[in-house]
């Protein structure tokens, strides 16, 4: 289940964060800086696409 989950996040992880963020940004972003101080999403992008999100 785990590694699905970690599959699921590198296929599409900045459409969700995308969308999560139009939801509810702030836990979207807590989650994305969990991702990304794993390696598994880039800071920057996240930060970037976030942002995006709340517009």
């Amino acid at each position: 289940m785990e590694a699905f989950f970690a599959e699921w996040v590198h296929t599409y992880g900045y459409f969700i964060l995308f969308v999560w963020c139009i939801l509810e940004g702030e836990t979207a972003l807590i989650a994305a800086g969990l991702f990304a101080h794993t390696g598994d999403m880039n800071l920057g992008l996240a930060i970037s696409i976030g942002a995006l999100g709340d517009l």
